[in-house]
């Protein structure tokens, strides 16, 4: 009985001991692995820490060239998330290190991002300021001294919005010079138009206004022939009139430019009615002929060419003269006494007589 006690007690010792180093072989491999478990901690750790931090020196550069606030703000943001994993991993607090490490890389590259955009937009809004520049070159090339009053001041306040808007993209006010400038650009393309138009409005307005002034150098010559008070009295208004229109057309204003040169021209209408009858005309012809038969043979004793030819010249005015009166056509017949009366005299001055 003893001896089966002392054999329990025997194997109870074998087993305790047993048991014993296995819990210790435990302990050892527990200890061994979780050396092993920090070590790698430490090594992750040491990896994210070096790769967040180049990326901060990447956001760095690229955040000092944009000045972007919102960049700024977010790589400060990443510097302060870095600093705090760069304790964490002095305290060899591992973990928590590399998760704060990766928010700030995070936060870094939020910061390129936005540097990035702001670099797109920095270049879209210099694309917008550089086009709208030259749009005023080229509408100043164009504009001329005689364009409408209107047309100008417009083009000034155009040209004073996009100096504006180069100030606000100087002061990184991006989206205000983004916003000027097309401005700009909308008003003077505007203005393209109706200066096209206005061009258009003007030459027509030059060529009315040369047409007129000749005919009322015609009718000037007709009242000075024509002894009649109210003819010359309508001559004064037509003049009037006349001037009047040419004030507007300083300004611009074609309407009321075109609207004076109208009752102008049916003023001399009237006084070519009063001055212009046929038999007014044909008088005036034969007058001219007289004289030109007068002086004919001295003139051509001269041997001054040009006095010659002024004075065929001014004998076939005059042929077409009989000619459109004998058709009726009394405006046109006065426009050619004119012409032979001109050059009837400059042969004369010529000729020396």
């Amino acid at each position: 009985m003893n001896r089966i006690r002392k054999k329990e007690t025997a194997m109870k010792r074998k087993l305790m001991i047993i048991i014993g180093l296995t819990l210790m072989g435990v302990l050892v491999y527990s200890n061994a692995f979780a050396q092993m478990n920090q070590q790698q901690l430490r090594n992750r750790y040491q990896y994210e820490y070096q790769t967040t931090e180049q990326v901060i020196n990447q956001a760095g550069n690229a955040i000092g060239e944009s000045k972007t606030e919102k960049g700024q703000a977010l790589l400060q943001l990443a510097i302060q998330l870095q600093n705090q994993a760069r304790i964490m991993g002095q305290n060899q607090n591992y973990g928590q290190g590399i998760e704060t490490s990766l928010k700030a890389r995070e936060q870094a590259r939020a910061a390129m991002a936005v540097a990035l955009q702001a670099d797109e937009n920095e270049n879209l809004v210099m694309r917008q300021l550089e086009r709208t520049d030259n749009i005023i070159n080229q509408f100043q090339n164009q504009i001329s001294s005689d364009a409408a009053p209107m047309t100008r001041t417009m083009f000034e306040n155009a040209r004073e919005n996009q100096r504006k808007a180069w100030e606000f993209y100087r002061n990184r006010s991006l989206r205000a010079a983004l916003k000027l400038s097309r401005q700009a650009e909308k008003s003077i393309e505007g203005m393209g138009e109706r200066f096209k138009a206005e061009q258009g409005d003007l030459t027509r307005l030059r060529a009315q206004t040369k047409q007129l002034e000749q005919k009322m150098e015609q009718v000037r010559s007709m009242v000075r022939d024509c002894d009649n008070e109210e003819a010359a009295g309508l001559l004064i208004k037509a003049e009037n009139n006349f001037n009047e229109s040419l004030q507007h057309a300083s300004k611009g204003e074609v309407k009321q430019a075109e609207n004076k040169l109208q009752l102008a021209h049916r003023l001399l209408n009237q006084i070519g009615e009063m001055c212009g009858d046929q038999e007014a005309l044909e008088r005036k012809i034969q007058q001219m002929k007289q004289e030109m038969d007068r002086v004919a043979e001295a003139i051509q004793n001269s041997g001054k060419a040009q006095a010659i030819e002024l004075m065929l010249s001014a004998r076939k005015h005059l042929q077409e003269a009989e000619r459109l009166c004998a058709g009726g056509n009394s405006e046109n017949c006065a426009a050619n006494i004119k012409a032979a009366q001109m050059n009837f005299q400059k042969a004369k001055k010529l000729a020396g007589l």
